[in-house]
């Protein structure tokens, strides 16, 4: 009999492995927390929004500290007030 014909450990088998281990250590992470299913979901809540508003500063602060981006702002300015007094 040889080893072969039984079962055989590739990466299929081991991707599933770890997709169901970490379902499952989720799974009975929510089930045995100290907290109620909706205190829960408010605690994540404000999490999500808090990390989303650190995110969107973040990329405000990134955006405006460009000098480039200034510049090409202000010349677009320029040039749309000195199209507006030739027309005028």
């Amino acid at each position: 009999m040889s080893v072969e014909s039984g079962f055989r450990a590739d990466g299929r088998w081991m991707a599933w492995g770890l997709v169901l281990g970490l379902l499952t250590g989720a799974g009975l992470s929510l089930w045995f927390a100290p907290r109620s299913g909706g205190s829960f979901r408010a605690w994540l809540a404000d999490g999500v929004q808090r990390m989303a508003q650190r995110t969107r500063s973040r990329i405000e602060d990134a955006a405006s500290s460009d000098p480039v981006a200034q510049s090409l702002a202000e010349g677009k300015e320029a040039a749309r007030k000195r199209r507006e007094g030739m027309v005028a």
